[in-house]
């Protein structure tokens, strides 16, 4: 024991030198990391967040495909969806169980994406792609079975105006609501 205290202390600077070396360069990293990742997705500019070499790509597209949302620009919500649902697909079109919940928001967004285009078999086959990786997705459900519904009675309308069902919704002009 009293070996390696001498062996130590005769390389305490060395030591020293090596942990410093080593905080300096978790410090790079993460500074690498804000200025690529964390500082573009705090601005909103979730494109060059999603296309930097140190981002978690899905959840950058997703934000994207939010905003897009919000904003009413619905080809861009799909194009972002798609490509935040193709980061989290491995190779063979698997996703880990870990990433469900995520996959299922995609999911989910998606799917009001379509109903607000008029697309009410996609949104369909979308809420059944949300359920199947979040079985407890209650809002899912709830607009799901409201198509299935719609699709045998009158056709099915799309969601209404700002459908309480969407991401930061609230109740539509139309007076159509979800959960």
């Amino acid at each position: 024991m009293t070996s390696l205290i001498n062996f130590v202390a005769r390389r305490r600077l060395m030591f020293t030198v090596i942990a410093t070396i080593a905080c300096l360069v978790v410090l790079a990293l993460g500074l690498r990391r804000a200025v690529m990742y964390t500082v573009p997705m705090f601005q909103g500019d979730y494109v060059s967040a999603a296309k930097s070499e140190v981002a978690a790509p899905e959840y950058a597209w997703y934000d994207a495909g939010l905003t897009a949302y919000q904003q009413e620009d619905y080809a861009a919500a799909k194009e972002a969806l798609s490509k935040a649902y193709s980061a989290l697909s491995s190779e063979d079109g698997q996703i880990k169980p870990s990433d469900n919940l995520i996959a299922g928001e995609i999911q989910f967004l998606l799917a009001l994406t379509h109903e607000r285009t008029k697309q009410n078999f996609m949104a369909i086959e979308a809420y059944k792609q949300a359920l199947r990786h979040n079985p407890d997705h209650m809002v899912a459900k709830y607009n799901l079975e409201r198509l299935l519904s719609d699709r045998g009675g009158s056709g099915g309308a799309g969601a209404g105006e700002g459908d309480t069902s969407a991401p930061g919704g609230q109740a539509g002009k139309d007076g159509k609501k979800g959960i």
